[in-house]
C-alpha cells in the first residue's frame, strides 16, 4: 500500500476557470467520485468546447480522495503540462 498518492489533475476542474481569479479553496465542478467517462459530454454535434473534461477530471480527485483518504492524496492542478515536441 502507497504512504502517498499524487493526483495530476488540471486547472479545468475549478467552476470559475478561466473567468475567475482561482486559489486552493476555489469550488471544483460537479461530478461524483464514480463519474464514467461520458459523464458530462453533450452531443456529438455540439461544436463547442470540451466542458466534460474538467467536471471528469474533478470527479476523478474526489475518486481519489474518497479511496485513499484526504491526508494521503495531494492533488496538483496545473494548468498546461507540455512535453519533448509540443
Amino acid at each position: 500500500m502507497a504512504g502517498k498518492y499524487v493526483y495530476i489533475s488540471t486547472v479545468n476542474a475549478y467552476r470559475g476557470w478561466p473567468d475567475e481569479p482561482l486559489t486552493e479553496s476555489s469550488e471544483l465542478l460537479d461530478a461524483p467520485a464514480d463519474a464514467d467517462a461520458n459523464f458530462g459530454r453533450l452531443p456529438a454535434n455540439w461544436d463547442g468546447p470540451d466542458w466534460y473534461y474538467g467536471r471528469q477530471k474533478a470527479g476523478a480527485e474526489r475518486a481519489a480522495m474518497t479511496t485513499f483518504g484526504a491526508p494521503r492524496v495531494s492533488v496538483l492542478r496545473p494548468g498546461v503540462i507540455l512535453g519533448p515536441g509540443e
